[in-house]
């Protein structure tokens, strides 16, 4: 009768890790793709007529990559939290886009971009303009 629990016990704590990378591995998928879809609209972000809607359109569409802390629930915290990424543009700040323009974002008359640009450093983890 134990050998049969444990069997079982066995194979139910397999299912159950299989269960977890699938849902990492999906989560990993779907980040990229919104990562690629925001670089597109980082470029539009770049254009002289940036408005508050269109910074509030960003900060709505890209909310999980602007403040990763609010998507996570206790539970889903207490299970995934060596998973969770704290900074989900940290790859972008080495990218050409990011290093060619943040500076022209902080430094524009516009402040929508402006305030763009530190929603950017802050989801990227960017340390080079502190003081």
């Amino acid at each position: 009768m134990k050998l049969i629990k444990f069997e079982v016990m066995k194979v139910t704590n397999t299912y159950v890790k299989i269960f977890f990378i699938s849902i990492i591995l999906n989560s990993s998928t779907l980040f990229s793709q919104a990562i690629q879809e925001f670089k597109v609209d980082f470029k539009s972000a770049l254009k002289d007529g940036f408005s508050e809607t269109d910074l509030q359109e960003l900060h709505s569409n890209y909310f999980d990559l602007f403040t990763p802390q609010y998507n996570v629930t206790d539970n889903e915290d207490k299970l995934v939290k060596d998973f969770r990424i704290h900074y989900p543009l940290l790859k972008l700040k080495e990218s050409r886009l990011y290093k060619k323009n943040i500076l022209r974002l902080l430094s524009s008359n516009n402040q929508h971009q402006r305030v763009f640009a530190y929603m950017l450093i802050s989801a990227s983890g960017d340390t080079t303009f502190e003081s």
